[in-house]
């Protein structure tokens, strides 16, 4: 069970790892733990380093004779075939499992691709982290591997699944170690790059007015609210005494009481925390109910108790907005916010543009 579950991390760990991947987090399969993808990766990136002689007998992942057992050569040092070969076989069967869903048919030639730049990107900034002078504490390293072993409820189960998967305590350490290498080369560039973007009000108010059209908006209300919920299969009894509560509060609302301190102190909903505060929406994007409650009331009008999916409602708006085009001050900080990730997207792959561009790189297969 533990080797096809972890086969998903191993590929995403790969394919969209750390920098590569844009500060997105890889999320392994339900179940598995990142330093079981990280034993798994091991067995498959490094068991012709350490348990090849025990290697299965399979045509994808035994070494034919006849070939380079060199797969590339990145500033002198080698990546094996046989590690290119297996992250292969890991990634086609996922790109496989990909296409049926979608109903296409893999690109073989392009996966092969893909996977060989990957595994050269990687070592590339192994290489900076390097240079960097970037080590791997050796507390936190010991807490990784801790967390690992604490995954198996006991010593059996751990060395059973060691040797299912042909790894050793030592590979899974070095794979552990070159993750929380890269996890930290990233941390290092971003920070470096986020200091020389500088995105001005002068920026984002040119993008403005460059797309007026992406700001353009239907008729929207701004309303607060207050939820009472409700669970669909609660009795008559929990029911009759939700829509109590909500009757009570909608008569100190309508009585003058704060409707957001009366939100903070009584709503179940998320928005309690800003006095019920919901901002500006249209139509069709919350419960309809409530949107057709609140699209009839006027600012400072307060609802009627409103029945959704959720519970009870009493909906106060405060403010109407026409359709027309968003003002700049209300989109500035979400434009500011588009401008510095765009030029950090920039700022990413220039720097692996870079890398590459500079690096001795003779790829064999």
């Amino acid at each position: 069970m533990y080797a096809s579950n972890l086969k998903i991390g191993i590929f995403l760990s790969l394919l969209l790892v750390v920098f590569l991947a844009a500060c997105d987090n890889v999320e392994t399969k339900k179940g598995t733990s990142p330093e079981k993808t990280v034993a798994a990766k091991a067995k498959d990136a490094d068991s012709s380093r350490s348990d090849s002689a025990a290697a299965p007998e399979s045509t994808e992942s035994k070494q034919d004779s006849s070939k380079d057992p060199v797969a590339a050569i990145v500033n002198g040092v080698e990546i094996s075939r046989l590690d290119f070969e297996n992250t292969l076989k890991v990634a086609k069967e996922q790109f496989a499992s990909i296409a049926a869903e979608k109903g296409i048919v893999p690109d073989s030639v392009n996966i092969e691709k893909e996977v060989i730049e990957r595994l050269i990107s990687i070592e590339l900034m192994l290489q900076d982290a390097k240079k960097r002078g970037i080590t791997v504490d050796k507390v936190a390293l010991d807490g990784q591997m801790a967390g690992f072993r604490n995954d198996f409820k006991t010593e059996k189960e751990f060395t059973d699944y060691m040797k299912e998967n042909k790894i050793t305590v030592d590979i899974v350490k070095a794979q552990i170690t070159k993750q929380m290498t890269l996890q930290q080369l990233q941390e290092a560039l971003l920070q470096e790059m986020k200091e020389k973007i500088k995105v001005t009000e002068k920026d984002s108010k040119a993008f403005y007015d460059a797309n007026l059209d992406k700001f353009n908006h239907p008729d929207q209300v701004k309303a607060s609210h207050i939820l009472i919920k409700v669970d669909p299969k609660a009795d008559k009894a929990a029911v009759k005494q939700a829509l109590s509560t909500i009757e009570d509060i909608r008569k100190k609302a309508i009585a003058g009481e704060d409707f957001a301190e009366l939100a903070k102190k009584n709503s179940q909903g998320e928005s309690n925390i800003k006095g019920g505060d919901l901002g500006f929406f249209s139509k069709g994007k919350l419960q309809k109910p409530f949107e057709d409650a609140a699209f009839t009331l006027q600012p400072n009008e307060i609802s009627k108790v409103v029945k959704t999916e959720l519970g009870y409602h009493i909906i106060k708006v405060t403010e109407r907005r026409a359709a027309g085009v968003i003002p700049f001050a209300e989109v500035k900080d979400k434009i500011n916010q588009y401008l510095s990730q765009r030029d950090l997207d920039q700022a990413q792959q220039q720097y692996t543009e870079d890398m590459r561009k500079n690096a001795k790189v003779e790829i064999k297969i």
